[in-house]
């Protein structure tokens, strides 16, 4: 679709994700409510939801040489000490967050589609894909979320490692692998939404 399909309701997208589980699809992390296809449904019908978004040509990607190094630089200025601006992880709970989502991207730790996903993730991908950032305060899937506090610096090694070779596998070395919710994305969109989800984060704490 080329235009925008809009579902009829008032909610911002930003209630919707404290509403849900599915929030960016994995790309947050401040929940791990279930959810169920009785409210998933219950919330398609009372939210406002782009089910059709735009999708510019140019939307940033973390395979692109220039982002990927604005991406480490950004990582670098981020310390223990961040100040977060919203949700309750620390930074170095954050690291290791996006570092498992990572590694699912690059196919290290393959993901599975849930069932859910498969039901009703075409609802809500366009969005999840789209150049609108994340809403703050996203819930994610438990396979992504981390409660323990990892030591700060052997973490961010870990992304920079991580992130190094996922750079390197590219938009070939990456398309096809699997997302929990959203099922296979293509290379393209991979190298997207890593982006998106690692600026979401960055953000949080004010890098």
């Amino acid at each position: 679709h080329s235009g925008r399909i809009q579902a009829l309701t008032n909610r911002s997208s930003e209630e919707f994700a404290r509403d849900s589980s599915i929030g960016n699809g994995g790309a947050g992390v401040e929940s791990s409510r279930p959810l169920s296809l009785k409210v998933a449904l219950s919330i398609v019908g009372r939210n406002k939801w782009v089910i059709g978004s735009f999708r510019p040509e140019d939307m940033k990607t973390i395979f692109d040489r220039s982002t990927f190094d604005e991406f480490l630089e950004r990582l670098d200025r981020l310390t223990p000490q961040s100040e977060r601006q919203w949700g309750k992880m620390s930074p170095a709970q954050m690291i290791e967050h996006v570092a498992l989502v990572m590694e699912m991207a690059s196919g290290k730790t393959p993901g599975k589609q849930e069932f859910l996903g498969k039901a009703i993730g075409w609802i809500f991908k366009s969005n999840f894909l789209g150049e609108k950032p994340f809403p703050q305060n996203a819930p994610a899937g438990t396979r992504h979320t981390v409660t323990d506090d990892p030591d700060f610096e052997v973490a961010k090694a870990r992304l920079k490692d991580l992130a190094n070779d996922f750079h390197a596998l590219g938009e070939s070395g990456t398309d096809g692998n699997v997302h929990d919710f959203f099922g296979p994305l293509t290379g393209k969109q991979w190298g997207e939404t890593q982006y998106k989800h690692l600026d979401h984060h960055l953000r949080q704490f004010g890098v």
